[in-house]
């Protein structure tokens, strides 16, 4: 994918869309380095410990969006995911459960200014950040049992795993989805290898599944009793 201009970013919070409530993001990954400098050594060395995860935004004040927020705040294991390019399906997405452990509602105040908010959390879990696909961005499914489109995420490794994110936006009813793999475009003899809960309510859910899978085809599908609006983003690592 080129460089791009970011209009469009997603941010899906637990069970909502607060993408239009921020006008910046920052997301970075990293490790905690450790010396590991001895004798004989002429310059500083340093190995790489414990992964890091921190997810930073800056947007306007609204009181949907505070609620949202202030609800996070210590609270562990709010599944998140971000759509850097947009909310497109095949398009990329980063997602990883989080500890909210800043929300400040009032960033800054200066009179005839918008009144601005920013927020911080860090990663949690070991399994830190996924960097995977959006696989199902869907509004006003009603009943119906369909399937996302599927596409070669590649394989997954032994000692590696599948995860997937589901955020459940709008709920009437009973939602019910899957995570399948198969070895080929065709879908011909395909495999079950995660399953959320039934969803009946706005919700989250984070879920993973172990490798070695040698199928390299991935599909998400879906029952719907009801109406919903969900997303389900799915990486390997």
């Amino acid at each position: 994918m080129a460089p791009f201009v970011q209009t469009d970013v997603k941010w899906w919070l637990g069970g909502y869309d607060i993408s239009a409530d921020f006008n910046a993001v920052a997301l970075v990954y990293g490790a905690e380095l450790k010396d590991d400098t001895t004798y004989g050594n002429s310059t500083r060395t340093v190995k790489g410990g414990l992964r890091t995860v921190r997810l930073e935004g800056e947007g306007y004040w609204d009181s949907p969006v505070d609620s949202r927020l202030h609800a996070t705040v210590g609270v562990a294991d709010t599944v998140v995911s971000i759509g850097p390019v947009d909310g497109t399906e095949g398009s990329p997405s980063f997602f990883a459960k989080y500890t909210t452990g800043e929300y400040g509602p009032i960033s800054s105040g200066t009179v005839g200014d918008m009144l601005a908010f920013r927020v911080s959390a860090d990663g949690r879990g070991g399994e830190g950040l996924v960097s995977g696909t959006i696989m199902v961005n869907r509004s006003s499914v009603v009943a119906s049992s369909n399937s996302g489109t599927a596409l070669q995420l590649g394989a997954v490794a032994a000692g590696e795993s599948v995860y997937a994110a589901l955020h459940v936006l709008a709920a009437s009813g009973t939602l019910d989805v899957s995570v399948n793999s198969d070895d080929g475009v065709g879908w011909g003899s395909p495999t079950t290898r995660v399953t959320f809960s039934q969803a009946t309510a706005v919700s989250s859910e984070y879920a993973s599944a172990a490798g070695a899978i040698a199928d390299d085809y991935w599909r998400v599908d879906f029952t719907v009793s009801g109406d919903f609006d969900f997303v389900v983003c799915v990486g390997i690592k």
